[in-house]
């Protein structure tokens, strides 16, 4: 009940917000108040209306609607080997299908309980607001003058008002307002604004709120409260109604300009008076009141006054147009296929109570996530495949074989959930035999998932693959963006490795350091080391992306070949110089930690410093000089420098960059 209650609101939340959109842009760019203000009320409505018709947007993964006969080839490797690892979701994720049930889950927990408490704060306090507000109206108020009666029977007559509301007058410092809480209608004006307008002005006034009653603004003030109050936390809530407002003022100013007929000035002045005699009220009305300048705007308003132009009423056409909209849009709802499939859910739901309960262990329970990941998949291949043939794409024939081909294609792929049997009961076996500590039974299991994450991101490139030979062959894509696609994926598929390999090493690093097989020093030293090497080998794998656009840029004649080739050089010397400058600061590190411990002597670790630095400054002037012969070549291919004039150059600085002998 919770679950469906949530996914409505967050259905109406994501609809109301493109009837805002439609609303802001008539506001922009029409002058038709009536039209925004309908639109702008549409909006809370929408928040509130459940869902009847729903709209179903798919979030199951899209693998499965070719499968081609060929496939280009990914090479696999043998054993557990080198493997990736980039994140401990990416490790032990099973696909997207899971992921997206894992968050909507924790979603689905806590969201609702966060949402339901932020309701019952809202509506206290609102509540309180009321029942305050309405207690200091009642307890400040008498019945108005006869006179102002009389007055407001002549204007209820003109606006065609069938029932005059009762008028109040109080000594509360507040703006003139409707106020309803079922029962009887209330306009309530202050003693001061009595007391000081003139007649003509009050009665203006008076028209003004007469003209809220006429339009029944005192129901729409329910909608936006209730609105608030459901709907806490967006921001499209406090958006719709503070423009719902101000149309509604402005449409309320055009039915008594339209109605009463006063000099627009005189009207104009009338509300300036009646808004400056409490420029800032005492007290703030709840969200039940229409007051006088509720939603704000007043200099558009009063522009809009003195110009005349002020449209009442929309043509019976577009009113017409806007209650069919209405019909339509106010039934209609988001669901997601990937979140009706109760089944499984439910069998998901049943494996975590088992692995809460200790009735499985973990391994078992993703082992059979797992077997409900092949059922699920191939599910909604077939629902797409039937959704194919029902718009005559493929025939019933073609799909027969596509899910064929996909099954088959589940079968072929490594059964996960024997390998994971498997080796967790090859493991202990092996620890309850005392053949392996329970430090390298943590290990081998280690090893073990990240070897299943490399196959699974193998899997996915190999359907990835399969995919771009079927955009070549149905011309969607042409053999070298194909090639260039396929290269980036072998490219994450590399990079994914080398980050495993960095985590698998990181991972026995933290298990020794745990069996106090190596000290915290030591382990925070190889930790650099292993970090080193995998920024060097992301920078070599970034030289070569770089290398490639580059070589893409000359063929295409945006960049010549000696322009693409120096900026390569470039590169090239800064990651030199970057790696020597790291191969230095581990090399001090392991130092010193061979001084801490006693290896070494002060003096050894002061000569292997000494020649180290050597080193250092022997690949840095190496480095300087490649630059130098770089621009130097540069200036000759520019004729700016002879050849001779360049080699003279060169040989002054190998002359200066030779290191002093020591005395």
């Amino acid at each position: 009940m919770i679950e469906s209650l949530f996914e409505i609101g967050i259905s109406n939340a994501v609809i109301s917000l493109a009837i805002a959109a439609a609303a802001v842009l008539v506001g922009r760019f029409t002058n038709r108040p009536h039209l925004a203000h309908l639109l702008w009320l549409l909006v809370l409505m929408k928040l509130l209306v459940p869902a009847i018709i729903p709209i179903s947007y798919d979030l199951a993964p899209e693998t499965v609607t070719n499968v081609p006969a060929a496939v280009i080839p990914i090479e696999k490797s043998a054993g557990f080997g080198p493997a990736p690892t980039v994140s401990r979701v990416e490790e032990y994720s099973v696909g997207f299908s899971e992921v997206f049930v894992k968050v909507k889950s924790i979603g689905q927990t806590y969201l609702p309980i966060i949402w339901g408490l932020g309701i019952l704060l809202a509506l206290g306090w609102s509540v309180l607001r009321v029942i305050r507000f309405d207690r200091l109206l009642r307890q400040s108020s008498e019945r108005a003058p006869d006179c102002l009666y009389e007055m407001s029977g002549e204007i209820a007559k003109q606006l065609s008002l069938k029932k005059l509301p009762s008028i109040k007058v109080t000594n509360a410092e507040i703006s003139p307002l409707v106020w309803w809480l079922g029962g009887e209608i209330k306009i309530f004006l202050s003693s001061a604004l009595v007391s000081n307008m003139k007649p003509a002005q009050m009665r203006l006034v008076l028209a003004h709120e007469l003209a809220h009653v006429k339009r029944r603004d005192f129901v729409v003030r329910w909608i936006e409260w209730s609105a608030a109050i459901l709907f806490w936390w967006n921001p499209v809530v406090w958006w719709a109604q503070r423009n719902l407002r101000a149309n509604e003022e402005i449409c309320c100013d055009a039915l008594v300009l339209s109605t009463l007929k006063p000099e627009p000035k005189e009207y104009a002045s009338s509300l300036l008076s009646a808004v400056e005699e409490f420029v800032q009220p005492a007290f703030r009305p709840p969200a039940m009141a229409s007051e006088v300048n509720s939603g704000g705007y007043l200099v558009r308003r009063i522009n809009m006054i003195l110009s005349g132009n002020n449209k009442q009423n929309l043509s019976r056409k577009l009113r017409i147009a806007v209650i069919a909209a209405a019909a339509v849009v106010l039934p209609l709802g988001l669901t997601f296929a990937q979140d009706k499939e109760p089944e499984i859910e439910k069998r998901v739901g049943e494996i975590k109570k088992g692995v809460e309960a200790g009735k499985i262990s973990k391994e078992e329970a993703e082992s059979k996530i797992s077997e409900l990941k092949r059922e699920f998949q191939i599910r909604i291949a077939r629902k797409k495949l039937d959704a194919a043939v029902k718009e005559g794409r493929i025939s019933e024939e073609d799909a027969e074989k596509k899910l064929e081909a996909i099954k088959k294609n589940q079968r072929s792929q490594p059964h996960r959930s024997d390998e994971i049997k498997r080796a967790v009961e090859k493991i202990e076996s092996a620890l309850k035999e005392g053949k392996i500590s329970k430090e390298e039974a943590e290990a081998r299991m280690l090893e073990f998932r990240l070897h299943q994450s490399l196959t699974e991101r193998r899997m996915k490139i190999q359907q990835e693959a399969e995919k771009l030979q079927a955009g070549v062959k149905s011309d969607n894509i042409s053999r070298e963006e194909a090639g260039a696609k396929m290269r980036e994926l072998e490219r994450s598929m590399a990079t994914a490795q080398m980050k495993m390999n960095h985590q698998l090493a990181a991972e026995k690093l933290e298990l020794a350091l745990k069996a106090g097989r190596i000290s915290q020093q030591e382990a925070q030293v190889k930790m650099e080391e292993l970090k080193r090497r995998l920024v060097v080998t992301g920078k070599a794998d970034d030289m070569r992306r770089i290398q490639e656009q580059l070589e893409r840029a000359v063929r295409a004649n945006k960049i010549s070949r000696e322009d693409a080739e120096t900026k390569m050089k470039a590169l090239q010397l800064r990651m030199a110089e970057t790696e020597s400058k790291s191969r230095i600061k581990d090399a001090a590190r392991r130092l010193e930690m061979e001084l801490k411990a006693g290896r070494i002597s002060k003096t050894e670790a002061a000569e292997h410093l000494r020649r180290l630095k050597h080193q250092h400054n022997a690949e840095q002037r190496m480095i300087e000089l490649r630059r130098a012969q770089e621009k130097l070549e540069a200036l000759v291919k520019s004729g700016k420098m002879t050849e001779g004039e360049a080699r003279k150059k060169l040989a002054e600085l190998e002359k200066k960059s030779e290191p002093k002998k020591d005395n």
